[in-house]
């Protein structure tokens, strides 16, 4: 069960990291030229981090359906559970 619990909270913070980078990017999308090369890199960099997000996102549901078919609907949050260094 701990495993389950601790892949939820690294899941989670892929998906939280991936996000701001992904948030980034667009911010400074929005202030760079139309048509620029910046524009094409940042906008490849934004597809790449936002399928990652996707595919973490995914993984994280995975992880609490399955923790929830395990009767751990009372478990700790992803918060209260440490990540591992």
């Amino acid at each position: 069960m701990t495993d389950k619990i601790d892949e939820l909270r690294k899941v989670s913070d892929e998906v939280v990291e991936d996000a701001a980078t992904l948030t980034s990017l667009a911010v400074e999308n929005r202030s760079t030229q139309s048509g620029s090369s910046r524009a094409r890199e940042l906008g490849a960099a934004m597809e790449k981090f936002a399928r990652r997000v996707l595919r973490s996102a995914r993984r994280e549901h995975d992880l609490v359906v399955a923790l929830q078919d395990t009767s751990n609907a009372d478990g700790p949050t992803i918060e209260e559970t440490p990540p591992k260094g």
